[in-house]
């Protein structure tokens, strides 16, 4: 078997197992991957358009999802089985955090943000954070909200 044929098996056998693993998740775990991706994205935008990507932000925001996924697996793992709907709220919650992140920045990008959402996600925060800052991104938020208050990430602030 030529090298070629080996690659493409290798690549074959790789996208199954990915697949097999994406279709086995809870769908609140496919949504969290999902706003993960499309967050980490978003990340990268804001920071180039300030002028302030970089490789290093880069790397932190990628092992901050990488460990969240890890923290998710582990409670799956821990209460998966006896008790799932435990599992799939705090996969929910971390879902939540990355929704809100994505409104924070839409809002940086000058995307208009309806006011319900500000409202939703500044009540979020104020409920069920210990501090002013996502635990998923580090972003903090105004007084006025999203919209009016929202401030460079703690990553940004260290780099710039």
């Amino acid at each position: 078997m030529s090298w070629q044929k080996k690659i493409v098996l290798w690549s074959e056998s790789f996208a199954a197992l990915l697949v097999s693993v994406w279709v086995g998740l809870p769908w609140v775990v496919q949504t969290l991957v999902i706003l993960n991706a499309i967050d980490l994205i978003g990340g990268y935008i804001v920071a180039m358009q300030r002028r302030a990507a970089s490789s290093r932000g880069l790397f932190t925001g990628i092992v901050r999802k990488l460990y969240l996924w890890l923290l998710v697996g582990a409670i799956y793992q821990l209460w998966g089985k006896a008790q799932p709907e435990v599992a799939s709220l705090a996969a929910g919650f971390y879902a939540l955090w990355e929704f809100k992140s994505l409104t924070e920045k839409a809002a940086l990008l000058g995307i208009p943000v309806p006011g319900v959402l500000t409202r939703s996600m500044q009540v979020m925060q104020e409920k069920y954070s210990g501090t002013d800052k996502s635990p998923t991104t580090g972003t903090q938020i105004g007084k006025d909200g999203v919209t009016g208050g929202a401030t460079q990430t703690t990553d940004q602030r260290s780099e710039g």
